[in-house]
C-alpha cells in the first residue's frame, strides 16, 4: 500500500492535526485531502512536500496515527533530484557538495577539531553540525570530560547525511553514510557513537545500530557535570526527533532537576518545530518564521526568563529571531562555556550564509 493510500483510508479529515500545524494551515487542508490533490495531480499542491517540516506532531495528536511525515517523504523521493537542484539553499546544506555551507563557516570561524582525534579511538564523539560552529567551545569541553571518563575518546566532526535523506535524496544519503561516516568510524576503530544531537543520534540509531552503539553524552557522563543549575525558574524546549521516545528529554529534565521548569503548552511528545526542520526555509521562509514564532509566543507565555534547549540547530533559530528572550543550550548551562549566540544575533553568520546561497 503506497503511504498516498494509506493516508486516505485511514484520515478522517477529523482537522485536529490542521489546529496543530502551520504547514497544514496554510495549504488549508486536511491530510486525506492533500493525499487526493497528490493522487490527481493538482497543480497547486506540486512541491508541497517540502514545506512539511517532518516534525511528526501530526502523528501524536491524530486518532488514527496517521503517518503524514512518511507521504512527504515518499513524496520528496521522486521530486528532490528536479526541485532541489533548482534551489541554492538545499545545495549549501548537503554535506557531498563541494560548497558544504558547515564547512565554509567553519572555515571562516577558523573552527577545527583534528587535533581532537587520534589515529585510533574507541569512542567517536560526533558533535553534529550545529554544535560544531554555534558553540566550538562545547565541542572542546565535552571532549575532555568525556576523555576522563571513557580515555579513548576521539571528535569525529562528520555529518551524519541526514539533510540528504531528508530531502528525499535517499541514494546520496546512503552513499554519504556508508562511504564517509562508516569509513571514517571504521578508519579509526570506532565501536561506540555518542552525540548530543537529537536529530543525528536517531537518524543513524536507525541506520547504524546493528554494527555501532548510539549513545548521548548525558547518559555517558552523569554525574561529571559538576555546574548544574540550581534554583533557576526556566522552560524546556524538546526537540523534535525526540517526540516518540523522550529519551533526551527525560535525560535533560533529570539534569535540571535542582531548577523550577515551567512546561510551555506544547511540549514532550507535543512539541513544536522550530521551523528548521525538513529544510522548509529552503522552500519557504515565512512558513518557517511562522513555525519558530508560534514558539517563542509559548516561550513568552510561561513567564519564564528562559528557555532551555538540546539542539544546537533550534538554538541557532530562536537566537537569529530574538535579541531579548535568553535561550541556553543545555550543555552550555552544565559545562559553563560560552555560545556564538551573539555572533547570531549580530548577524555574522547570516552574513557569511548569504555570501554562500547568493554568490
Amino acid at each position: 500500500m503506497s503511504s498516498l493510500t494509506s493516508v486516505i483510508q485511514r484520515c478522517v479529515s477529523c482537522d485536529i492535526c490542521v489546529e496543530e500545524c502551520a504547514f497544514l494551515q496554510k495549504l488549508g487542508k486536511s491530510p486525506r485531502e492533500i493525499a487526493e490533490g497528490l493522487l490527481r495531480d493538482d497543480e497547486k499542491l506540486r512541491g508541497c512536500q517540502f514545506l512539511c517540516t517532518l516534525c511528526r506532531l501530526c502523528e501524536v495528536v491524530c486518532p488514527n496515527r496517521v503517518e503524514v511525515a512518511e507521504m512527504m517523504l515518499d513524496g520528496r523521493r521522486s521530486l528532490a533530484e528536479l526541485l532541489v537542484h533548482q534551489n541554492e539553499c538545499y545545495r549549501v546544506s548537503f554535506p557531498d557538495e563541494r560548497v558544504f555551507l558547515v564547512n565554509v563557516i567553519k572555515e571562516r570561524m577558523r573552527i577545527d577539531f583534528s587535533e581532537y582525534a587520534e589515529s585510533t579511538f574507541e569512542h567517536a564523539f560526533l558533535p553534529g553540525c550545529s554544535m560544531s560552529y554555534f558553540s566550538p567551545k562545547a565541542v572542546v569541553k565535552l571532549y575532555e570530560l568525556l576523555s576522563e571518563k571513557l580515555e579513548s575518546v576521539g571528535v569525529l566532526d562528520v555529518c551524519c547525511g541526514k539533510p540528504l535523506y531528508d530531502s528525499g535524496l535517499e541514494s546520496r544519503a546512503r552513499k554519504w553514510l556508508n562511504d564517509k561516516l562508516t569509513a571514517d568510524l571504521e578508519r579509526h576503530g570506532c565501536k561506540t557513537i555518542i552525540t548530543a544531537c537529537p536529530n543525528c543520534f536517531y537518524y543513524l540509531r536507525s541506520k547504524l545500530s546493528n554494527r555501532y552503539k548510539l549513545t548521548t553524552p548525558y547518559e555517558v557522563l552523569g554525574g561529571y557535570f559538576t555546574h548544574k543549575p540550581e534554583g533557576t525558574t526556566l522552560t524546556i524546549h524538546d526537540s523534535c526527533p525526540d517526540r516518540f521516545e523522550g529519551l533526551f528529554a527525560e535525560q535533560i529534565r533529570k539534569l535540571l532537576s535542582n531548577c523550577r521548569v515551567i512546561e510551555m503548552a506544547h511540549s514532550k511528545k507535543r512539541t513544536l518545530c522550530c521551523g528548521a526542520g525538513g529544510l522548509v526555509s529552503c522552500k519557504d521562509v515565512a512558513l518557517s518564521l511562522d513555525f519558530a514564532m508560534k514558539r517563542l509566543r509559548e516561550f513568552v507565555s510561561t513567564g519564564t526568563s528562559l528557555m532551555v534547549v538540546y539542539c544546537y540547530t533550534c538554538a541557532g533559530v530562536f537566537w537569529s529571531l530574538q535579541q531579548s528572550l535568553e535561550v541556553k543550550h543545555v550543555l552550555n548551562l552544565l559545562l559553563n562555556v560560552e555560545d556564538n549566540s551573539e555572533a547570531v544575533r549580530r548577524g555574522d553568520l547570516g552574513k557569511i550564509i548569504m555570501e554562500v546561497v547568493v554568490g
